[in-house]
């Protein structure tokens, strides 16, 4: 087996020899086919590499393809990205390196000092989701607005203009102390602190995992519903992840409208009945969190409207922890879905700008079973019909059959009618069938107006890198 270095010889010597494979094209059209098989070829292969580059950060010398992939891997996998994005990141990052170093470059001269775009001219209509992502990169230097930068684009441009940094710094430490002091990105602030958290502790791959198969796995939800007062708040003490949304119910239900920041009163003020409630919330938040997802911030909204929502339409049957716990389970096949991470904050349509928000993670395959195991684990086992007929409806326009299951989809279709900016055609039938079934606490012509109220709807417009 190859040592590190070995392996990263190599793949320096695949990259030179995929260079002088794509100088002998002549046709723009053969070149852009050359230039996506080599790129996912080079991909694939630094994949495989489980070790860091022991030069990385030492090294002014680095062939910059060399630094840049070493870079990204090392950010996917301490972000621990979904396996596709990561694979998409590496072929973008590829492909820009190689584009650079072609003869075609002088065609485009404007271009030479932006790779990524000059990959995305050249490999126009041969893989538009790669063209896509190659084309949105330098947001800030074309200042494009932060709420239409896309995640995986911002990356991009930081690890090259990091790895082309050589001329100014002695070492990539140093590159990134500058660009620090020059960038005017919050997305890339947030981006360079990881990468000074990586170099400190010299930070191994990590696997990238199934979070829900792992969370249920290991979790000793059980146990710890059953545990004594203290046992409970040392392990809730553990992260600030995991005592953060206790803490922060605690404070939106204390009379005295006081900032609750210790667990023992926070739990004291709940009760018992709410335990199981705020461990479910608590353990689920914390695993969703390692997703590093770009939208955590909206998705934790999203999440929240939709427990406002089932909490006033069941005000009797449901309290507020349970509805936060539930909520979390049915909404997390949206931290899930890879296609995701490819867009920014908002979407241009043909009637303007609107938010990302769509059914898109509901109606893949894994979404049911993902939801079905979330709610077994936690003990809310009898929303689990509701949840299938409510997921059916979606999939496959079902009509649905229970009035558990009429709860879920009305405060679905009134949680992305707020926070999607787009028409819920459903709505209005799903409004009309539940004030006849006396669900509404109010009127239906002020409901929306009352969930908005009640949960401080807002649409978060930062991405979370």
């Amino acid at each position: 087996m190859p040592t590190e270095s070995q392996s990263w010889q190599q793949y320096q010597q695949l990259g030179q020899r995929a260079i002088s494979q794509l100088q002998g094209c002549t046709d723009n059209a053969q070149l852009a086919s050359q230039l996506l098989v080599v790129s996912q070829q080079l991909s694939k292969y630094s994949a495989s590499i489980t070790q860091p580059l022991p030069e990385l950060w030492q090294s002014p010398d680095l062939d910059p393809l060399l630094k840049q992939t070493a870079l990204l891997l090392a950010l996917c996998r301490h972000y621990q990205w979904p396996a596709k994005i990561q694979q998409l990141l590496l072929v973008a990052s590829c492909s820009a390196a190689l584009s650079s170093a072609l003869p075609q470059a002088k065609t485009w001269p404007k271009l030479q000092h932006y790779p990524a775009l000059l990959a995305a001219r050249l490999l126009q209509g041969s893989h538009n989701q790669l063209s896509t992502l190659l084309a949105a990169c330098y947001p800030t230097e074309r200042h494009i607005p932060f709420w239409q930068q896309q995640p995986l684009s911002v990356v991009l441009t930081l690890i090259e203009v990091l790895s082309q940094s050589n001329a100014l710094c002695s070492n990539l430490l140093q590159a990134i102390g500058t660009r620090i002091a020059v960038s005017r990105s919050d997305y890339e602030l947030n981006i360079l602190r990881r990468l000074l958290d990586i170099a400190a502790n010299d930070t191994a791959a990590k696997s990238n995992t199934d979070i829900i198969a792992n969370l249920i796995a290991t979790s000793d939800f059980h146990l710890l519903c059953q545990a004594p007062q203290r046992q409970l708040e040392h392990y809730l003490a553990q992260s600030d992840q995991l005592a953060g949304p206790i803490l922060q119910l605690a404070t939106s239900l204390n009379r005295q409208q006081q900032t609750v920041t210790e667990l023992r009163l926070a739990l004291n003020l709940l009760g018992q009945d709410r335990i199981p409630y705020l461990l479910a919330h608590a353990q689920l938040h914390q695993a969703l969190l390692q997703c590093h997802h770009p939208r955590q911030a909206l998705l934790e909204h999203v999440s929240a409207t939709f427990a406002q929502a089932l909490m006033l339409l069941q005000q009797d049957t449901l309290p507020d922890a349970a509805a936060r716990a539930l909520a979390l389970c049915l909404c997390a096949p949206l931290w899930l879905h890879d296609a995701s991470w490819l867009t920014g904050m908002l979407e241009r349509t043909n009637h303007g700008w609107r938010s990302v928000l769509d059914n898109a993670p509901f109606r893949r395959a894994d979404a049911l079973p993902t939801v079905h195991a979330l709610l077994k684990h936690f003990n809310m086992s009898q929303w689990q019909s509701a949840a299938t007929d409510w997921l059916s409806s979606i999939q496959s326009g079902n009509a649905i059959r229970t009035r558990q299951a009429l709860v879920l989809e009305l405060a679905w279709h009134s949680t992305a009618a707020l926070l999607g900016n787009a028409p819920q055609p459903k709505l209005a039938s799903l409004l009309a069938l539940a004030q006849q079934q006396q669900l509404l606490p109010g009127g239906h012509d002020s409901w929306l107006t009352q969930l908005a109220a009640d949960c401080h709807c807002s649409y978060p417009l930062q991405l979370t890198l």
